[in-house]
């Protein structure tokens, strides 16, 4: 049985990942140090409750410090670091990127950070396309 964290637990563990994300392996000695605080003496349910959604938490900030750009065929890096930035502006923050190749996109960009997809593909457009097309014929 998986016991609920209450929600200043809650509260702690989300602050607590996104200062770890921001710190990298750098922190991990002081994370250390900070989780021994926190946790103390609570029964070990409590402490792998916390842990299990601590982890949750890192999980997502990491995926909202890194993009996945899919393409299809070459890729102009200039065009995909221009992206990648215009994405950090929004999101407030500098962000990294990885590259993987998508054939079925046909041409253009799909950027990805954390749930939120912003798709400029050929594929979508296409599907797009498709889409009007059998609404106009009903």
């Amino acid at each position: 049985m998986t016991r609920k964290l209450d929600p200043k637990d809650r509260r702690l563990a989300k602050k607590l990942a996104r200062l770890f994300a921001e710190a990298g392996d750098s922190g991990a000695d002081e994370l250390h140090a900070v989780l021994d605080k926190v946790l103390g003496r609570r029964p070990v349910a409590a402490r792998r409750a916390f842990l299990v959604y601590f982890r949750r938490c890192v999980e997502h900030e990491l995926g909202l410090r890194e993009v996945l750009v899919e393409h299809a065929g070459p890729v102009d890096t200039s065009s995909v670091e221009a992206a990648v930035a215009s994405l950090g502006e929004s999101a407030g923050r500098k962000l990294g990127h990885r590259l993987r190749d998508n054939p079925g996109l046909l041409g253009g960009l799909r950027l990805t950070l954390g749930d939120v997809v912003y798709d400029a593909s050929v594929a979508a457009r296409l599907r797009g396309l498709e889409r009007a097309t059998a609404e106009a014929l009903v």
